[in-house]
């Protein structure tokens, strides 16, 4: 079973459909835009509004879930630390956590501050809609202070090219987006 938390285009419902010859998903989509659920409704089993930043949202699903994906949704948040504990209430045993989002400190990022060309934009690290920003060493604290565990990371580098060194280079600087995939601690 996997949960869709701000299912954005519908990518991670379309993938489990497409991508799993022979297996069964079952794919719930939650977002707190009821627009985006009915327009990607056929590609989800089941959709709900939720407002994953309200405490006590998990108490509106019925079911735990054995991997739940929070892709391009902690920096929209304003209170990502609650968020990380309350997810915990839905993960199955054994379950895994995908968490992606931007790097702040980008090396283009870090340029462009540097130079006072800082400025918000509809799309970016800077986008309108972000509320937190995270840096690669306090999203591991982060982690490690919401009692989850890193098991792997694929991070999208910048400029792409360097994307098959993802796991050479320093994720601070190169990064683009985290993609980390995660686990309760043993």
């Amino acid at each position: 079973s996997v949960l869709d938390i701000g299912i954005g285009n519908g990518e991670i419902a379309r993938h489990c459909r497409e991508g799993a010859s022979g297996t069964t998903f079952f794919v719930e989509g939650a977002d707190i835009s009821q627009e985006l659920l009915s327009k990607h409704a056929s590609l989800y089993d089941h959709t709900r509004a939720l407002n994953v930043d309200a405490v006590g949202w998990t108490k509106e699903l019925d079911r735990t879930y054995d991997i739940v994906v929070a892709s391009e949704l902690v920096e929209h948040l304003f209170r990502p630390d609650i968020f990380l504990r309350q997810i915990q209430e839905v993960l199955s045993p054994g379950a895994y956590l995908v968490l992606s989002t931007p790097n702040l400190l980008l090396w283009s990022n870090r340029i462009k501050v540097l130079f006072g060309k800082h400025s918000y934009s509809d799309a970016g690290v800077f986008e309108w809609g972000h509320i937190h920003l995270f840096s690669w060493p306090f999203l591991i604290r982060l982690f490690s202070e919401n009692h989850l565990d890193i098991v792997a990371t694929h991070h999208l580098m910048h400029p792409k090219f360097l994307n098959p060194l993802h796991a050479n280079l320093p994720a601070g600087l190169f990064a683009f987006q985290f993609i980390v995939l995660l686990k309760k601690e043993s």
